[in-house]
């Protein structure tokens, strides 16, 4: 996916400075928004080559030698693919919530060409005794003003390249070996197409300044250029009242999603995280297993939408879901229920806790009427497939006849199993706990699953609740988005409420005796070419109308407009 936001510093022999540079970095990123981190390394002799190369996501560039600041900089600039270039010293820690905030600055401010971060340096020479922002000498309707310079920045990419970044191009800047005046020029540059270098309160940065070799290096070079900048700028730069190109970029919606993520199982489900990133900004919050304040959140991140996931009304406290809520009236919070527990949705404290929400979503289209009758907006909102890398597939899974991927966890499923392991002839995969013989277990491990529908002939989804409309699980679209034949047990609605169609996507079965004979007469091999023109639009269907992106269109396009004037 597009790094939103590229990392770009120079290092040579600072290892210990990096990776506490590094960690601030790591710690101000929320999940949900993809980074990028590029190290230019001018010949380190300490471990810091090796180092970076155990990072998985570090790109390092290799110098092999001092070229200076200024070219190390170009240098990873120019290889960054990020919306916003982050350029910043290997000596600095970015403050908690300062990324973020420079971040909104920017997708809300289209003038604004960069954010320079405030610092603390105590070096000699430097009268910084709070966090401050640097300035430089501008010239503004024919008046010298003292304007933000970005030593550590935001940028954006596109006008960091029109600008020539530090430097290491122009005949001046460009001196060998020149480290200093770099991030001078480029915030003159900004000046001078007409954008602005903006200052956010919270986008600071702690400045180590070390008094090392390296820096004793740098001001040894320097004597040999001493003030590139003022020879490029002998006057201050002049900043043009009106862009000279136009931006590109627009404010993205922000959407602050807050998933279920179960203990134990890792990160395992990325699809619609990663599809609402495909259509904006995503602040993704584990809000259940992770300290937070919510609230605070919601002031830096500036959210339009919330997206929840709450099966209950105490894990998110609704003291807390209020205060988040005031913190920006305009944001739109809907809360997403994937379960089938009517529990979760209608008793009388849930209804009180979701008339909080703006529009409650659910896969069990018998709850919308309670729903209603309470006076919350509701609507049926499925889930999708989780999209899966071909790399991440095993290729060593055993190739059934038949597979079921689910856990035994009632007796009528039970009863399926021992019927499918009872028909002779047939190799069965039973994939799940709570079977007496298991063939392996697949709970959100959804490359393996993908790997084991692939390789198998027939997928079985059954349905454990007849009494709720439209209510599948996601074992269907996985299995459908595999392209395996899939026989699913008859849920009322399914066809109005997604659009699959028994005899045209999958075959339909409704008791335990209908299973088994479609099973005994699957071997008949006149109808073999069916079964595959079934398999085949079962997939086409799946892989275009039950996406995360397909269900992110729906939510924005469809769902999202019911709610207009009727806002909490």
């Amino acid at each position: 996916m597009t790094p939103v936001i590229s990392l770009v510093t120079g290092t040579v022999n600072r290892l210990p400075y990096l990776q506490a540079m590094l960690a601030s970095f790591r710690a101000n990123m929320p999940a949900g928004i993809p980074f990028e981190i590029i190290i230019v390394d001018g010949g380190s002799q300490d471990r810091t080559i090796q180092w970076c190369k155990e990072q998985s996501d570090v790109t390092l560039i290799e110098q092999g030698e001092l070229l200076g600041a200024i070219k190390a900089f170009d240098t990873g600039a120019e290889a960054a693919t990020g919306d916003y270039v982050l350029l910043a010293n290997d000596d600095i820690q970015f403050m908690p919530d300062s990324i973020l905030s420079a971040l909104i600055h920017l997708e809300t401010h289209p003038l604004c060409g960069a954010v320079a971060f405030k610092d603390d340096r105590r070096a000699p020479g430097y009268d910084t005794n709070d966090f401050k922002v640097q300035t430089m000498r501008v010239i503004h309707n024919g008046a010298e003003v003292d304007w933000p310079y970005a030593q550590v920045g935001l940028f954006r990419r596109w006008l960091g390249n029109e600008a020539g970044w530090w430097g290491s191009r122009d005949p001046i800047m460009g001196w060998k070996g020149s480290t200093y005046g770099g991030d001078n020029f480029l915030s003159a540059r900004i000046y001078e197409l007409g954008y602005t270098v903006g200052s956010v309160n919270s986008a600071r940065c702690h400045d180590e300044v070390p008094p090392d070799t390296l820096r004793q290096h740098n001001h040894a070079v320097e004597q040999t250029n001493p003030g590139a900048y003022y020879k490029r700028y002998p006057t201050p730069p002049v900043f043009a009242d009106q862009p000279q190109l136009a931006n590109p970029q627009g404010e993205r919606l922000r959407t602050l999603y807050l998933p279920i993520i179960e203990k134990g199982f890792g990160h395992y489900k990325t699809g619609l995280c990663a599809a609402l990133g495909r259509v904006g900004l995503v602040y993704e919050l584990d809000y259940i297993n992770t300290k937070h304040d919510l609230e605070n959140v919601v002031k830096t991140f500036q959210p339009h939408l919330l997206l929840a996931q709450c099966h209950n009304s105490y894990e998110l406290p609704l003291n807390r879901l209020v205060a988040a809520r005031n913190a920006k009236p305009d944001m739109i919070a809907v809360n997403w229920n994937g379960d089938v527990w009517e529990e979760g949705l209608t008793s009388d404290k849930m209804l009180a806790y979701l008339k909080h929400f703006d529009l409650t979503l659910v896969v069990n289209e018998s709850t919308i009427p309670v729903l209603q009758a309470a006076g919350i907006q509701a609507a049926y909102w499925q889930v999708g497939y989780e999209p899966v890398n071909e790399a991440d597939m095993p290729t060593n899974v055993h190739a059934h006849d038949v597979v079921f991927l689910a856990n035994a966890y009632s007796e009528s499923r039970k009863q399926l199993g021992a019927m499918l392991r009872s028909i002779e002839g047939l190799d069965v995969g039973l994939y799940g706990q709570g079977w007496p013989v298991i063939d392996g277990y697949t709970t959100y491990a959804f490359a393996v699953g993908r790997a084991i529908y692939q390789k198998a002939k027939i997928a079985i989804s059954d349905n454990q609740f007849p009494d709720k409309r439209g209510f599948v699980s996601n074992r269907l679209f996985e299995a459908l988005a595999s392209g395996v034949l899939v026989l699913q047990q008859h849920v009322e609605g399914l066809e109005e409420l997604t659009g699959l169609v028994g005899g045209k996507h999958y075959i339909t079965w409704h008791t335990l005796d209908d299973l088994r004979e479609l099973l005994q007469n699957m071997n008949d091999w006149s109808y073999q070419a069916d079964f595959k023109k079934i398999a085949q639009a079962g997939q086409r269907y799946a892989l275009k109308h039950h996406s995360f992106d397909a269900r992110v269109a729906q939510l924005l396009d469809d769902l999202l407009p019911m709610i207009e004037g009727e806002r909490v």
